[in-house]
């Protein structure tokens, strides 16, 4: 992960910004590019941080299926796994 990166993603985890904002912007996001990996990668993030696993599951699932090779939507998918004390689908 380039440094640029792991700014903007330490600035999102920070922000002081209702996490339904950032589940609305990349829903809507996604009706317009509906192939987009990142933005629905994004979609499964913003779930996860408000506490709705199903749904980032649901989301997550649909970016590993654009981009196989995103290595953080595997992560995601691990981090899922653990909260929902899925333990076998999390390794």
């Amino acid at each position: 992960m380039t440094e640029k990166i792991k700014i903007r993603e330490n600035w999102i985890q920070n922000a002081k910004v209702n996490k339904n904002d950032y589940a609305l912007l990349y829903e809507k996001s996604i009706n317009y590019y509906p192939d987009s990996y990142l933005n629905t990668y994004k979609l499964a993030k913003a779930y996860f941080l408000k506490g709705e696993y199903d749904q980032s599951e649901n989301y997550i699932d649909k970016s590993i299926i654009i981009n196989f090779n995103y290595a953080p939507s595997h992560e995601l998918l691990g981090a899922i796994s653990l909260k929902k004390k899925n333990k076998n689908k999390a390794i």
